[in-house]
C-alpha cells in the first residue's frame, strides 16, 4: 500500500532495492522490485537500469527479460558503457 501512495520519484528507491537484492543474490525479490520499478517508470529506462534488468533476468533464468532489456540497450544506447559491459560478458 505504501508503495502505491509514494511520491513520483520513489521509483528510484525501488530500483535501488532491486539492485541490492540482485547483489545479495535474492532473485525473487530483485525481480519483484525491478518489476515494480519498470511499472512506475514513465520514461525510457536508462542504460544502467536496462543492464540491471538483463542481469536479474540472467539470475532468475528469464530469457524474455534478458532479450528484451539487452535489445533496448542495443537499440537505445548503442555507445553506452553498459552495452560494452554486457557485450564483454563482465558481471
Amino acid at each position: 500500500e505504501a508503495i502505491r501512495m509514494s511520491p513520483p520519484n520513489f521509483h528510484y528507491s525501488i530500483k535501488e532495492l532491486a539492485r541490492i537484492y540482485y547483489k545479495t543474490k535474492n532473485g525473487p525479490l530483485a525481480e519483484q522490485y525491478f518489476s515494480q520499478y519498470t511499472a512506475k517508470k514513465r520514461d525510457r529506462l536508462e542504460p544502467e537500469a536496462l543492464l540491471l534488468g538483463v542481469r536479474i533476468g540472467q539470475m532468475i533464468r528469464n530469457n524474455d527479460w534478458v532479450y528484451q532489456y539487452s535489445q533496448e540497450l542495443k537499440n537505445n544506447y548503442p555507445t553506452s558503457k553498459e552495452l560494452q559491459e554486457l557485450s564483454s560478458g563482465a558481471m
